[in-house]
């Protein structure tokens, strides 16, 4: 079962991959209630907002608990960055090599820390991730939120 949870995990989170530099089926520019409702219709529970511009629920990805946390800009409200964390450095293996396969080598802005990150040029979109620290972080963030949306709030698909 858990070699089951693990595959499920690893497809879906490389098809999140093959979204541009995004998390998942989340749109950058989506508002508030609109990620809201793409958590009830997925049955996602919330498990805090940790601020009024976060909203954060708990998963399981390539077989270890994470949380994921939704960050939306303070004025407009709209969803900016995903963090994805881990208690601890045990898949992180597994997704740098799923990173690297989608997005291709990483920028190591210092080869002896484990921290990582990818840079869509035309979008200026990024991924970064961390394991560095006892813990694995990965974040998708918008370079301009605006740029590459269609008028429908989906994200056209970058290039690295």
């Amino acid at each position: 079962m858990k070699a089951f949870i693990f595959i499920l995990s690893f497809v879906f989170l490389c098809h999140s991959f093959a979204l541009a530099f995004q998390y998942g089926d989340y749109a950058w520019g989506s508002s508030w209630d609109q990620v809201k409702t793409q958590l009830k219709d997925k049955n996602r529970t919330i498990v805090t907002s940790k601020t009024e511009h976060t909203i954060a629920y708990e998963d399981t990805l390539f077989g270890s608990w994470c949380e994921v946390s939704l960050f939306f800009t303070e004025k407009s409200e709209v969803l900016f960055m995903v963090k994805l964390f881990w208690k601890d450095t045990s898949s992180a293996e597994v997704i740098f090599d799923a990173l690297v396969k989608n997005h291709g080598e990483p920028l190591q802005p210092d080869p002896d820390i484990d921290r990582f990150a990818w840079v869509d040029e035309e979008s200026e979109d990024s991924i970064a991730f961390d394991c560095s620290g006892g813990v694995t972080e990965l974040y998708y963030s918008a370079g301009d939120i605006y740029k590459g949306v269609k008028s429908d709030g989906k994200q056209k698909a970058g290039r690295f």
